[in-house]
C-alpha cells in the first residue's frame, strides 16, 4: 500500500529543502565570489538605470562627484540584515552633497516586499530594483551582500563580499572623504571624545568615573524603549529588561544582546567586582552583581552618562527600528 505524505507535511519538507540548498548555494557563490573579489577594483563603474519601489527611475549618473556605496542585498539574506542598520547610521552621519548609499535590492518577489522591509528597518537611503544583468557588470556578485565603493569619479576603489566590519567600510569612506580616518576597532580619539561628550560622560566613561546615585537621568526614567551607548550608538540595554534596584542607578537584569557588552575583573578601592564595558565604543558602563531577580539573578548596575535612552516612538526615527518588535509584542499590538 502506497503512503502519502499529508499536505502541510510536504510542503514544509519542501520548504526545509529549498532552505538548505539555498544556504549551501550562497556558500558556494561566496567561495566563487572571494576569488574574483578585485577583478573590477580600479574600473570606471559600468552605469545603470533601475527603478526604485515606486516605479521611478534612478541612474548611476545621478550621484556623479559623490563617494557612493553601492550595496546588492536582498530581504531574506541574514548578513544583509545585519549590516543594514549600519548603512542607515552611515547616511545619517556622512549624508550630504558629496556621499550618497544605494541600496540594489536583488529580489525576485518584486518591490512590494522590499517597500515593507525598507518601511521596517527605517531605511533612509535610495533602493532599486536590480537584475542579473547589473549583478554581472559588477564582477558577476552572486554572494550576498556585496559592497561597492566609489569615488567621486565613479571608479571601484573597494569591493567587500559578506558582511563587513562597519568601521572599515566607514574609514574607507572617510578617506574619499578627505575625513580623518580611525583606526579599525579602536574607540575614537580622546580628543574627539571631549568635545563629543559633556564633562560627566568623559569622566565616566573614558575614566571609570561613577555619577551619584539618584541624582542622575534614567536612574527612575519608566518610559519605554532602549539605551545606546553614548559614544558608539550600540544598542545596550531595553526597558523591558530594567527594574528598580533601589540604588539611585539604572539596573538591568540582562543586556539588550548577550554580545553587545564585555566583562573584567574590577579591584580598585581594595573590592572585587566585575566591570561592564560596552563592545563596540569600549565605554566604561558600571558594574554587574549577582544580586538581581530572578531568572537572571544579575543586576547591571550602569551609569546614566553611559548612555542615551531612545523612546520606543523614536526607534524608527533614529535608526532603530529593528528593535520596535520588542514592544509591539510587549503590548500585544
Amino acid at each position: 500500500m502506497r503512503r502519502f505524505i499529508s499536505g502541510p507535511i510536504f510542503h514544509t519538507l519542501q520548504n526545509m529543502k529549498t532552505c538548505l540548498f539555498r544556504q549551501l548555494l550562497a556558500i558556494v557563490a561566496l567561495c566563487s565570489s572571494i576569488f574574483s573579489i578585485d577583478k573590477v577594483q580600479g574600473e570606471t563603474a559600468p552605469g545603470w538605470t533601475l527603478q526604485d519601489l515606486d516605479g521611478k527611475a534612478v541612474s548611476l549618473s545621478d550621484f556623479k562627484n559623490k563617494v557612493l556605496i553601492l550595496d546588492f542585498w536582498a530581504t531574506w539574506c541574514p548578513p544583509c540584515r545585519e549590516e543594514i542598520p549600519h548603512f542607515v547610521e552611515l547616511q545619517k552621519k556622512f549624508g550630504s552633497s558629496d556621499f550618497a548609499i544605494v541600496g540594489i535590492s536583488l529580489d525576485q518577489q518584486g518591490p512590494g516586499v522590499v517597500r515593507n522591509f525598507v518601511r521596517e528597518f527605517g531605511i533612509n537611503y535610495p533602493i532599486v530594483m536590480g537584475n542579473q544583468e547589473t549583478a554581472a557588470q559588477y564582477g558577476n556578485i552572486q554572494a550576498l551582500p556585496t559592497t561597492i565603493v566609489l569615488d567621486r569619479q565613479q571608479n571601484i576603489v573597494a569591493k567587500y563580499v559578506g558582511f563587513t566590519e562597519p568601521s572599515i567600510i566607514e574609514n574607507k569612506v572617510k578617506s574619499l572623504l578627505g575625513a580623518k580616518v580611525q583606526p579599525v576597532g579602536k574607540p575614537a580619539a580622546s580628543a574627539d571624545l571631549k568635545t563629543r561628550l559633556s564633562p560627566e560622560q568623559y569622566r565616566v566613561t573614558q575614566q571609570c568615573g561613577t555619577e551619584p546615585p539618584f541624582r542622575n537621568a534614567y536612574w527612575n526614567n519608566k518610559k519605554e524603549g532602549i539605551y545606546v551607548d553614548v559614544v558608539s550608538g550600540q544598542p545596550l540595554f531595553s526597558s523591558i529588561d530594567k527594574f528598580d534596584s533601589g540604588t539611585g542607578w539604572p539596573s538591568f537584569t540582562k543586556p539588550i544582546e548577550s554580545n553587545v557588552v564585555t566583562e573584567k575583573a574590577d579591584n580598585s578601592f581594595g573590592i572585587s567586582r566585575t566591570e561592564v564595558r560596552s563592545m563596540k565604543g569600549n565605554s566604561h558602563l558600571g558594574h554587574v552583581f549577582n544580586d538581581g531577580p530572578m531568572p537572571s539573578g544579575l543586576r547591571y548596575c550602569i551609569n546614566s552618562a553611559a548612555l542615551r535612552f531612545i523612546p520606543k516612538e523614536k526607534l524608527r526615527e533614529e535608526g532603530y527600528a529593528q528593535y520596535e518588535p520588542l514592544f509591539k509584542t510587549r503590548n500585544g499590538k
